[in-house]
């Protein structure tokens, strides 16, 4: 049974619903992520022979790092799980279960964030392949394209070291690739732009399924305000584990709502008036902070200052309402809404308002 990769993987599928169904949900959500393997670690001839089986679940690093610390528990409630499916089953025995992170190749985009993005880099790939191809099927002269080849190999090539990632393109200039196709090995057409595209093709598919997710690595201090550092720490949390179009959006509700919080915070009523002299509701937040922030930060002296922080805000009420779910305008608001924050939190500690 649990050699069979196919039968272990139904055995697996059923664990993930008894979990879901009895509610724990981060079970739940670590196996949903998971791959599963078995091996055979252990044969005792005891009673007719038993077989003793590890089994090995696999998860993403991020998801590892995160449960880390529970993952001993998440273990034993696992083994005791599947010793059901293993009632009756003669020589078969399970030795232990083990969650270990997915060994893979994790690519860090903010390390070549002053040079390219993740699209940008694929379109650069894309276009070298472009020159390999046409100059080894009768197209244009190696000598009137040699140099635009140097060139962006150079700049491929230091984008690839920043990355870890090795070069699959060992050709630094069209001559060498001249002799690589001349020498007898390509003879056709076909036969060289196979072998170009069979060269970047696992490079690529391993650039287009990376994430592009940029960590918050912006300061935060604890601010005391229970709702508003929740949300913040929540936001930071989800920012790192984001990677779809609807988690992106998430990011902007919970953003949206860690802004209510604070408002609610800092706002008071008797002292701050609204500019339109409309009283805000409990939920209208850009009122609520227009008002604290005029008055708090009043006076032209304070003009610069107060339209920084105005600025802040209206970026982070701007980008939590946004349809689009980009991870760069996640970022930017991840970034605005912490920033806030911190701005609020300074003009608080200066004028001791609740605080």
């Amino acid at each position: 049974m649990l050699e069979d990769q196919h039968e272990l993987n139904r055995i697996f599928s059923t664990t993930i619903k008894l979990f879901q169904n009895q509610g724990d949900y981060d079970v739940t959500k670590i196996l949903k992520a998971a791959i599963i393997s078995s091996e055979m670690v252990r044969y005792d001839n005891w009673n007719g022979g038993i077989n003793y089986y590890s089994i090995y679940i696999d998860v993403d690093a991020t998801l590892f790092a995160f449960y880390e610390n529970q993952l001993k528990d998440i273990e034993e409630k696992l083994k005791e799980k599947f010793e059901i499916f293993l009632r009756g089953v003669e020589g078969e025995g399970l030795m232990d279960i083990i969650i270990r992170p997915v060994v893979k190749h994790y690519i860090d985009w903010t390390s070549v964030s002053d040079k390219t993005t993740k699209i940008d880099f694929l379109k650069l790939l894309h276009k070298i392949k472009s020159i390999l191809i046409p100059v080894a099927t009768g197209g244009p002269k190696i000598q009137s394209v040699n140099g635009e080849y140097k060139k962006l190999y150079h700049e491929i090539d230091i984008i690839f070291e920043r990355l870890k990632l090795n070069n699959p393109n060992r050709f630094t200039n069209l001559w060498e690739w001249y002799g690589h196709w001349s020498s007898g090995d390509l003879p056709t057409y076909q036969s060289r732009r196979r072998f170009i595209s069979e060269m970047y093709k696992e490079i690529i598919d391993l650039i287009e399924k990376s994430s592009e997710t940029v960590p918050i690595d912006q300061p935060y201090e604890i601010t005391g305000w229970e709702r508003v550092d929740r949300g913040v720490s929540e936001i930071r949390k989800r920012m790192s584990e984001a990677d779809t179009e609807e988690q992106f959006q998430a990011i902007g509700l919970l953003s949206r709502e860690t802004i209510i919080s604070l408002a609610q915070e800092v706002y008071d009523s008797e002292i701050h008036v609204s500019i339109d002299e409309v009283t805000p509701s409990s939920t209208d937040a850009k009122r609520m902070l227009d008002a604290f922030l005029s008055y708090e930060l009043g006076g032209s002296s304070n003009e610069a200052y107060r339209k920084y922080a105005k600025s802040a805000l209206v970026l982070a009420n701007d980008l939590t309402h946004r349809r689009s779910a980009s991870i760069h305008e996640a970022s930017m608001c991840v970034v605005a809404v912490i920033s806030l924050v911190n701005i609020v939190k300074v003009i608080t500690n200066k004028s001791n308002i609740r605080f």
